[in-house]
Order: structure tokens, then C-alpha cells, then sequence
């Protein structure tokens, strides 16, 4: 492929066919797919092919079978390297692919549908794109080449094919930013598409998947519940789409999916009706069939996931009940979380946990505290994720803790502005003087007071690491406080309470800032064989950086569980 020479486009198909279509094809678990896709990648597979399709494009022309045929065979690559690996996808958005996809989406709009091969390379293009918008690291690469606008132009069902306009809303939700959601303009039925191939992937007993068929390029991808449940969670914010999809009766298969779904399909279920749930649509949301009872049971799910956002969904319907009976119609109304908190019993135990780690007072900006337990989080009616930085991305809100907002100086305050959020999962005894020298250090730093630190015993060192050339003298974090909470990271200690009587698992973990361009993206290395956290993909729960400097320590957050 580096030779571009127009005589040897056959031989190039071939190949593709042969050392990596053919391969991936045979491969029967999704992390032997990865490790194919990474290791292309890392070869350099993502800048050549890149530069093969321009080659195809600009310089032999797709009105030439073979470079049409070519084209498509590098399609299938990228479809097959972008749907199983982060780092694929994520270094494809940093080549001219993703332009070149958009462009030509762009420009076959009108046209694609009298022609088989236009089509296909329609499909293909946004296939292949919507792969790449589930990386974040690709949603601001997506949005300054105009994602948004194409995407959002194939969203309607009247003028494109079903299937597409499906694609096209699914990415153009993946591309979008803060309260864009809210003002976001969709046909309406659209929601009736969503709806329909919901209720496929509900019926589909063995995997929850949607088969969705492109008649006019006689091709057929397949859609997990999952990811149109994480749509619908998006959509719910905006008004419109809201009680479109009510009306259309979608909280009846988000009930089923309640029923006979796995965790993180449950999770995602109740946290939809959730955001469904307002004065205008709560008496066609509660009369849904199943859906009190199997929230009811849910609650005392084994998951405690599930089991929480089951009751967040109850606190919301009463409080919804209440602000109907007061004759209030707006959608929420803002309470603060340190007036919810002030009376709330676990606030209270973690202050006296925190008092026993002898922490100078002066460490914290007690105006800053804020309490994320069950009782409190569901009483804000705030979201479970917030964006945050510059470029914009994602963190998880630490429901089960309760944040002790650290002092930040003068000088680091405007950091919160551009820095991203994540969370470092560290050991009680650790806490003090993490924050006696006020910044996260990494292996191998001597410091004083302590000594040389090194690697955590079960973590990776230099004897142990999965592969040559990762470096474990990093500084680790997360956007995720479900995987930084992890036992492995968040290690637990015993917390005997005074008032209560009671023994706790007790755990902490950091909450910080991190500078957007300091650190890489890999995946969770604690051998997970499910998701960990809904919002995030595995490939994409680990951030690492060697750079001093480029952290900085905003909360320390405690969790209390009462042991059995």
C-alpha cells in the first residue's frame, strides 16, 4: 500500500482480504479483535491505509472499478479496527480520514440513493465515523471538521433511508457538547425509528442487538440496546424528543430491558426513565406496565449499580408528585447539594472518618464540600456526568462518596476552567502526605519524609507489565470513580464509627484535574470482563501521564460501607 502504484490496486485488495479481513473474520473474541486492531496500529496501518484511500480518491478516481472496489475493501478494515480498537479509532482521528469520510458523505448526499456503490460508500462513511465518535479523544477532531452539521443532514427520515438517518442520529448525539442536546431539532420520526429498532434489539433474546438493513446498499450492521438506551438518555434532555419518545411508548421496552437485561442494560434502562420523567409526561410514564414493580425489585438488586439508580428513579417520581401537585411545570428545579446535604447522616460519619486521619484544617475549602451519596444525589436531580474542559470531556459524578474540597492556590483556580476531571484511587494511610506535599508523585520519586516510592504490591512494575513498552513511573487516573474506586486502587480499611456503633469499609480517592494534552488514553488493566462503568469503554478507563506539573489535587473523597 505505501507504493500507491495504479497497477497493483488488485494485488492490494487481495491482501487486505487475505491478512486482515479474513483474519479478523476468524477471530471469535472481541479482544483478539483488539489486539489485531492495535497491533495495525502500531505498525502504522491507520496513516498508511489513510493515505491509501486518498491515493484511491484524489489520484485514481472512484469512477474506476477498482479503486471503487479498493476503496471499499479499506472501508471494511476500518469499520471492522474502529468498532474493537480505542487506540485505532483514536489514531485515525488524528489522520485525514475522518475529513475525507465527511467530505465525501457530503457530497453523495443527494445522489447515493440511484446508485448501489454511491450508497455503499455513504454507509460505509458514516459507519465508520460513528465508530470513531464513541472515542472521545475523537469528538473535538469530529467537530471542528464539521461533523455535526453533515451528521445532523442525514438525520432526516423523510429525505434519506431509515437506516441512515438512524446512524446519522446516533453520531451526531456522540458529537455533542454540553446543553447543545437541548436545542437540537429532529423529525419527528425519528423517534419512531429509535423506538422501533429498541424494541428489535430488546427481542433479540441472545445478544440485544438490532440488525439494521441499508436497502440501497445492501448491507446490514448490527446495534447493541445499550448504546440506543445511552441515546435515549441523551435525548430525554431535550423537550421535544422527550415526549415523542412517551408517546411512542418507549419506557415499555426499557422495562423489559429492566426485566431480563444484564447490569449495565438495567442501569442504563432506569437511568433513561429517569431522564423521561417529567410533570408533562409522568402520568404516561407511570402507567407504563411492569414499570412500579420492576423498579420496586430492582431496588434490592445484588448490583448495587442497578440498586442506586432504582432509587434515584423512585426519589424522582415522589418529587415529581410533589412539584405536580404544587402546579409547578417546569422540568426540574435546581436544589443545591449543600443545602440537601446539611442534614444528611452519612455526610456527618464521613466528617468524623475524616477527623481521625489528622489532616490540618487549612487543607480544606469547606464551602467546596459536597456530599454524592445515594439519598443526597438524588435529591439534585443532577446529572450522573458532567463535561468538562477544553476540549470537552466527560467525567462520572462520584455517587456513594462524599467530597472534602481541598484549597486550591490563587494561581492553579483558572485551571478548572480549560483541565479535565478525573479520580486517583489511593490507600487511607497514604492521604496525609500526598497532601503534606500537595501533588500525586509517581514510582521511583524520592520524597521526603517517605522514602522512594514504589509500585503498589498486585500493580504493574517493571517485571510485570503488559507489554515492553509500558511505562509504569506514571501518574494514573480516571474519568471514571467506578474504576479509580476500585478495591485494587481504592484499597479498603476497617472504620469503627462512635455514634453508630458499626464497622466500615472505608475508602478514599482523589479528585483532581488534569491538563487536557498531558496524558494518553488506554484501557482498564484490572482484567474486567464486563463493562465498569456504562458511560465509558473499557479501552478508554485509564489515563497516564509522566508529565510533573499536569495534576492537580482538588477533593479528596470518602466512601463508607457498612461491612457485613
Amino acid at each position: 500500500m505505501k507504493k500507491q502504484n495504479r497497477s497493483e490496486i488488485p494485488s492490494v485488495i487481495a491482501a487486505i482480504q487475505k491478512d486482515l479481513l479474513t483474519v479478523y473474520s476468524g477471530m471469535a473474541r472481541p479482544a483478539h479483535k483488539q489486539m489485531l486492531g492495535d497491533r495495525f496500529n502500531e505498525m502504522g496501518g491507520t496513516t498508511v491505509i489513510a493515505d491509501y484511500m486518498k491515493f484511491l480518491t484524489n489520484d485514481v478516481g472512484l469512477d474506476q472499478e477498482g479503486a471503487v472496489l479498493c476503496t471499499i475493501a479499506c472501508f471494511d478494515v476500518l469499520l471492522n479496527f474502529t468498532h474493537s480498537s480505542h487506540n485505532f479509532a483514536s489514531a485515525l482521528g488524528k489522520t485525514d480520514a475522518l475529513l475525507m469520510l465527511l467530505k465525501q458523505a457530503e457530497q453523495l448526499k443527494t445522489g447515493y440513493k440511484s446508485s448501489k456503490t454511491q450508497a455503499k460508500l455513504v454507509v460505509y462513511s458514516l459507519a465508520i465515523l460513528h465508530n470513531c465518535s464513541k472515542t472521545a479523544d475523537n469528538v473535538n477532531a469530529l467537530r471542528k471538521v464539521g461533523a455535526k452539521d453533515v451528521f445532523t443532514q442525514y438525520c432526516d427520515p423523510t429525505k434519506h433511508e431509515p437506516s441512515i438517518a438512524f446512524y446519522a442520529l446516533i453520531s451526531v448525539i456522540n458529537v455533542m457538547v454540553g446543553s447543545e442536546v437541548t436545542s437540537f431539532t429532529v423529525h419527528d420520526n425519528m423517534m419512531a425509528i429509535l423506538v422501533k429498532y429498541l424494541a428489535e434489539a430488546v427481542k433479540s433474546a441472545e445478544n440485544h442487538r438490532a440488525v439494521v438493513k441499508f436497502t440501497s446498499a445492501e448491507l446490514e450492521f448490527s446495534f447493541y440496546s445499550t448504546e440506543q438506551v445511552a441515546a435515549i438518555c441523551i435525548l430525554g434532555k431535550n423537550a421535544s424528543c422527550r415526549e415523542s419518545l412517551v408517546k411512542k411508548k418507549v419506557c415499555e421496552h426499557l422495562v423489559r430491558l429492566m426485566e431480563i437485561g444484564d447490569q449495565t442494560e438495567q442501569e442504563l434502562a432506569l437511568n433513561a426513565v429517569w431522564e423521561l420523567l417529567t410533570v408533562q409526561t409522568f402520568m404516561e410514564v407511570i402507567m407504563c406496565p411492569s414499570l412500579t414493580d420492576t423498579v420496586t425489585k430492582l431496588k434490592e438488586a445484588d448490583v448495587k449499580e442497578v440498586a442506586d439508580a432504582a432509587k434515584r428513579l423512585v426519589v424522582k417520581v415522589d418529587q415529581v408528585v410533589q412539584r405536580s401537585r404544587r402546579g409547578d411545570t417546569v422540568q426540574q428545579l435546581m436544589v443545591s447539594r449543600k443545602d440537601v446535604s446539611r442534614g444528611c447522616e452519612y455526610r456527618k460519619m464521613c466528617m468524623r472518618y475524616l477527623k481521625q486521619l489528622n489532616i490540618r484544617e487549612e487543607t480544606w475549602d469547606e464551602e467546596r464540600h459536597a456530599c454524592y451519596c445515594g439519598d443526597c444525589h438524588a435529591a439534585t436531580e443532577e446529572d450522573n456526568y458532567f463535561t468538562r474542559g477544553d476540549p470537552p470531556k466527560e467525567y462520572g459524578v462520584p455517587r456513594g462518596w462524599h467530597r472534602f474540597a481541598i484549597h486550591v492556590v490563587p494561581q492553579k483556580k483558572h485551571h478548572f476552567e480549560k483541565w479535565h476531571r478525573a479520580y486517583h484511587g489511593t490507600k487511607a494511610d497514604k492521604v496525609k502526605s500526598i497532601l503534606e506535599i500537595g501533588v500525586l508523585a509517581m514510582p521511583g520519586d524520592n520524597i521526603r519524609g517517605v522514602g522512594k516510592l514504589v509500585e503498589r504490591p498486585g500493580h504493574f512494575n517493571d517485571k510485570n507489565k503488559p507489554n515492553e513498552d509500558f511505562d509504569t513511573r506514571q501518574i494514573f487516573v480516571s474519568p471514571s470513580i467506578r474504576y479509580a474506586g476500585l478495591h485494587t486502587y481504592a484499597t479498603p480499611s476497617r472504620y469503627d464509627d462512635e455514634v453508630t456503633k458499626k464497622a466500615y469499609n472505608s475508602q478514599v480517592a482523589f479528585q483532581v484535574l488534569i491538563a487536557p494534552d498531558c496524558y494518553t488514553v488506554g484501557e482498564q488493566t484490572v482484567g474486567a470482563t464486563h463493562d465498569i462503568d456504562p458511560n465509558f469503554s473499557n479501552q478508554e478507563l485509564e489515563w497516564a501521564t509522566n508529565q510533573r506539573g499536569s495534576v492537580d489535587l482538588y477533593g479528596l473523597l470518602v466512601k463508607l460501607v457498612e461491612s457485613d
